[in-house]
């Protein structure tokens, strides 16, 4: 598995560049990232309303629009890194349609990682970063707005395909990090099509044997990955709605990890999630936890 060492983070000079800025240096720690581009796009339809020109205005009246943003930005970016950290980082401020220069840089810089928020209620950000996940390789980290810092346990969702798998090894490389941090892998069996067409006893029947096909699918990637299942323990639930997203947002609520760390596609029964639109319905359901997409 390739590692993350080079990430974009875009800046929209929204309150949420906070967060943002503390979770990226988080994810530098996590990650142990080698560069970290710091991107803020002015869009090319910009409006005398702009967050952009109010910033221009209230803070430059002589200097270019981006130049002050970018100032100010690195103002800003360097106060939540350390000094010898610094040399690391670079602060772009560019113009055009935000969710293809997002795409465009990520391609240029060879970024592994991008990291943008997601609001409950976006006037623009959250809509451009949901565009671009569907327009960027790499992997994606997408941050709410959350005052919650700390990772001691994530959700890793499994279908035991090679994209869930490299989900699992991206948690498992946190762990090395931080050894405290509590993995939980879960399976979804599809009990709702069963309960359609068979009777009770041939439904019950039905899980009792995609239970024992999940089990030993997970045993098989523990022995290849010589992982144990104390490192990472499997847990395999029910989806009553017939709709993965749905019941992984529900057990997430529930469960409140502190981070979801997903594959982006998958083969088998949870291939709905992991790819399309259900992806975005998933992220947008799920308001309140990181989520880190392993491509």
């Amino acid at each position: 598995m390739k590692p993350i060492k080079r990430a974009m983070i875009a800046l929209d000079l929204s309150p949420m560049d906070e967060t943002l800025l503390k979770f990226t240096r988080l994810a530098h720690d996590l990650f142990e990232l080698e560069k970290l581009y710091f991107v803020h796009i002015i869009p090319d339809f910009i409006s005398p309303k702009n967050e952009d020109l109010d910033f221009h205005n209230q803070f430059s009246t002589d200097s270019p629009l981006d130049e002050a943003l970018k100032s100010r930005l690195e103002e800003k970016v360097l106060t939540f890194f350390r000094k010898k950290d610094q040399d690391k980082l670079a602060v772009e401020v560019i113009e055009g349609r935000p969710y293809q220069q997002l795409a465009k840089w990520a391609e240029v810089k060879d970024i592994d990682l991008l990291i943008f928020g997601k609001k409950k209620k976006s006037a623009g950000s959250g809509i451009t970063a949901k565009r671009a996940a569907r327009q960027i390789g790499c992997h994606l980290f997408m941050i709410p707005e959350t005052d919650q810092l700390e990772i001691n346990r994530m959700l890793v969702p499994m279908d035991f395909s090679d994209n869930s798998v490299r989900a699992l090894l991206q948690a498992l490389s946190v762990r090395e990090l931080f050894p405290e941090v509590k993995i939980e892998i879960i399976h979804l069996v599809r009990t709702l099509t069963a309960d359609h067409y068979y009777g009770l006893t041939q439904s019950a029947a039905y899980r009792a044997e995609a239970v024992l096909a999940a089990r030993k699918a997970y045993d098989k990637i523990l022995e290849e990955n010589e992982i144990s299942e104390e490192e990472a323990p499997l847990i395999i639930q029910d989806d009553d709605y017939g709709n993965v997203y749905r019941q992984l947002w529900e057990y997430s609520r529930e469960d409140e990890p502190d981070l979801v760390i997903i594959g982006a596609q998958g083969h088998s029964a949870m291939h709905h999630f992991l790819y399309g639109s259900v992806t975005e319905d998933f992220v947008d359901y799920c308001e309140d936890i990181p989520i880190l997409v392993v491509r």
